[in-house]
């Protein structure tokens, strides 16, 4: 089922990440209500949804082949978002106000970028990035 204009777009994206989940309903639920990312389709079957976020394409899928994810993928998912610090910054204080579980608070890193990192309902670290350098 097609939910959003974007749904032609994701066609275009050369890569996306699929993120297996165990319970699809409560990573929708973080990812879409919490997060803010945009639904773009959603499968007949209930256990796959497509998502977008400043351009970037996110697959949750809750069966791999048939069978349904009994553990966690190890991976760090690392969004840029497009207007630099300011829109890092107002994102961060929102997920904050949202009591999402911050693992590393906002900060300049080693490495020039301004970012921050917390964990979906499954485990999993969002590192979250300024695009310019600061």
């Amino acid at each position: 089922m097609i939910i959003s204009n974007k749904s032609k777009a994701i066609e275009n994206v050369p890569f996306s990440i699929q993120i297996y989940v165990r319970n699809i309903k409560k990573a929708l639920y973080f990812y879409h209500k919490i997060l803010g990312f945009e639904i773009i389709r959603k499968h007949p079957n209930k256990q796959l949804v497509v998502l977008s976020f400043h351009d970037s394409i996110i697959i949750l899928n809750s069966e791999r082949g048939r069978e349904k994810i009994k553990h966690n993928p190890g991976i760090q998912l690392r969004f840029l978002l497009k207007g630099g610090r300011k829109i890092l910054e107002r994102y961060y204080e929102e997920l904050k106000s949202k009591r999402v579980k911050i693992i590393k608070p906002i900060k300049k890193r080693t490495y020039g970028l301004l970012t921050f990192h917390i964990k979906d309902p499954n485990g999993l670290e969002l590192k979250f990035c300024s695009m310019d350098k600061i």
